[in-house]
């Protein structure tokens, strides 16, 4: 079974927030997509170094009861695991994905009850099939989903590799196996809402 992440701008895993002083080491913002385009549209070039992201974040639009989950995205669609959760992903794909600490600022004094970290998911594979799924070919040459959860297959060979990964062509998209589903299930995290895909045989 795989699981398509839904890519939600609704809170609590979309928080509005600021950089902080990284805009200001990056003032042009030509330089600054390129960035945004790694994280959120897992461009795989440029790697990304320590420099080349936010260290320290205010999430601002935070409410005064609302607990943070342990996947998000902030501000440019930057992407944002608790430590338990990079743990978890770091365990079962060893050495695939880059994970860069942040220091979290939260509204009226109030203090994360856990680390937070940004990832990098760096894996890609090719294994959804366009032509039994409910997708678009888009003039650049890529695909987006139909409106709302459609159907959306994969060949076999998605079970193979990473167990959170993107796919060729789908950017912005993630997905995440069975396996690493049922863990983060196991273990309680508050992860982003997704649905079933389905495998061919």
């Amino acid at each position: 079974m795989v699981y398509i992440i839904d890519i939600t701008w609704d809170r609590p895993f979309q928080q509005s927030g600021s950089f902080m002083a990284f805009e200001e080491k990056y003032p042009d913002p030509k330089e600054l997509i390129k960035f945004v385009h790694v994280w959120r549209d897992g461009k795989k070039t440029p790697k990304l170094t320590a420099d080349q992201v936010p260290r320290k974040i205010a999430l601002t639009g935070l409410r005064k009861t609302s607990k943070i989950p342990d996947a998000f995205r902030t501000r440019d669609g930057l992407p944002l695991v608790s430590d338990a959760l990079r743990s978890l992903i770091e365990k079962m794909d060893p050495g695939f994905h880059q994970f860069f600490p942040v220091e979290l600022s939260l509204p009226k004094g109030r203090e994360p009850e856990t680390g937070y970290n940004i990832i990098i998911v760096t894996e890609s594979k090719t294994s959804i099939i366009p032509e039994l799924s409910e997708v678009q070919l888009t003039e650049y040459g890529d695909y987006r989903f139909n409106y709302g959860h459609p159907k959306i297959v994969f060949s076999p060979e998605c079970r193979s590799g990473a167990n959170i990964w993107r796919e060729e062509k789908f950017d912005g998209r993630l997905f995440i196996s069975d396996k690493l589903d049922n863990e983060i299930r196991s273990q309680g995290l508050k992860y982003y809402r997704r649905w079933k895909g389905e495998i061919a045989e």
